[in-house]
């Protein structure tokens, strides 16, 4: 996504392929100066330090699937056991706050990427035209207020991780629904919009902060849930640590649904 609004990075099944494809991608690249955060080290996973969390098991009055928020709970607690200290608490910024300006980015960009793919239109849902439209008609002021809230967002988060060492959430707010249905329509009974189930994870693409998803206690049904870990910028060796840390407390590498 242009000006880097997203977290790009590998899908493995444990951590330690994670940490084999992060030595081959993290390489500083004189084409990209986001990478000159790895200039003086390699990557390699240090051991797991001690850490202090704070886990967000919602956010503001955002519904959460009853199992999911069961499962996550309890992979907290489990780091607890493993000697972090984590605490339930609030987000440290106004979710509310961001919803307009994420959309703002996210209309705009597609309406400029589009302009120079113009032949694949026809291939567009109708919810993707419409959104184009709102970034087409959009205006620079527009824009430029949706990057001020950016601003705004990374100043709140630098402090926080002056208090803390990562942010713990569900990864998701919905268990995994219909492959037929866009988004799913409705979350502990409640209705919700096409971001009800991705609650958790703009703010992490808008800071550009590095993220992980870590396989929890599945549904009653064998679903999959996940919990999400968000550190400062720069600290991917850390979210793997503790990831590493968790998976060989909770081995997750043979776990196989029933087909």
């Amino acid at each position: 996504m242009l000006l880097d609004f997203e977290v790009v990075g590998p899908i493995t099944r444990t951590v330690a392929d994670l940490a084999g494809v992060m030595r081959l991608i993290t390489p500083p690249d004189h084409r990209d100066p986001l990478s000159a955060v790895f200039t003086d080290h390699p990557f390699e996973i240090p051991p797991a330090p001690t850490t202090r969390i704070l886990y967000i098991a919602r956010f503001g009055s955002s519904p959460v699937d009853p199992e999911i928020l069961s499962s996550v709970t309890t992979a907290a607690c489990s780091l607890t056991d493993l000697g972090h200290v984590v605490v339930e608490g609030v987000a440290p910024f106004d979710i509310d706050s961001l919803a307009q300006p994420w959309s703002t980015i996210s209309q705009v960009g597609l309406a400029w990427m589009l302009r120079s793919h113009s032949y694949r239109n026809e291939i567009l849902t109708s919810a993707m035209v419409e959104s184009a439209a709102k970034g087409a008609a959009a205006t620079a002021a527009d824009y430029y207020s949706a990057l001020e809230a950016v601003r705004v967002l990374k100043t709140h988060l630098c402090l926080f991780f002056d208090q803390y060492d990562l942010i713990m959430t569900p990864s998701a707010a919905a268990l995994p629904w219909p492959a037929e249905e866009p988004y799913p329509r409705t979350i502990a009974n409640e209705e919700v919009g096409p971001r009800g189930h991705a609650i958790f994870t703009g703010f992490v693409n808008m800071a550009g902060c590095p993220g992980i998803n870590i396989p929890a206690t599945p549904s009653s049904g064998g679903l999959p849930i996940g919990f999400q870990l968000v550190a400062a910028p720069g600290r991917d060796d850390l979210l793997c640590a503790i990831a590493a840390q968790f998976e060989s407390a909770h081995p997750w590498a043979n776990r196989w649904p029933e087909l």
